[in-house]
């Protein structure tokens, strides 16, 4: 299995630079927040959120963390995911990552704090990439009910 490639490098800053533009604060800065990653099949549906491990946790601010729990709601065929990683540049199948559903985090501990959600990584679990690939395809390609 082949690493993961952006089709277009270019393209995609290029979108994430002008969309980052179209809402902003009186002080010019970006007000968006974005998806990191959404796939879909007939009527399922597997989205997520990627951090970067920080102090022995993955931080989720507070509006990222109410716009997926609002989307893990209104989705009924769903895999929401929050991934923490600790090297960027481990991408191939073999390496490994911290995952959760927000269906699991319900029965987690994780911190609210002033700044978002902290979820400790012992709230999380230590899979290979290739096993949330396998999953999130497994998911999408089942037959509909």
């Amino acid at each position: 299995m082949s690493e993961n490639k952006i089709h277009n490098p270019e393209a995609a800053i290029r979108a994430l630079e002008y969309g980052g533009g179209l809402i902003t604060y009186p002080n010019g800065m970006s007000r968006i927040s974005d998806i990191d990653f959404m796939s879909q099949s007939a009527d399922r549906f597997v989205f997520g959120e990627t951090k970067k491990v920080y102090n022995s946790e993955v931080r989720l601010p507070w509006g990222q963390f109410w716009l997926y729990q609002e989307l893990n709601k209104q989705l009924s065929s769903r895999i929401g995911y929050i991934i923490g990683y600790e090297d960027s540049s481990k991408t191939s199948p073999d390496d490994y990552l911290y995952a959760v559903t927000f269906d699991e985090l319900r029965f987690k501990t994780i911190w609210r704090e002033p700044d978002g959600v902290h979820i400790p990584l012992t709230s999380m679990s230590l899979l290979k990439r290739r096993d949330i690939n396998n999953e999130a395809n497994s998911f999408l390609n089942e037959l509909p009910s």
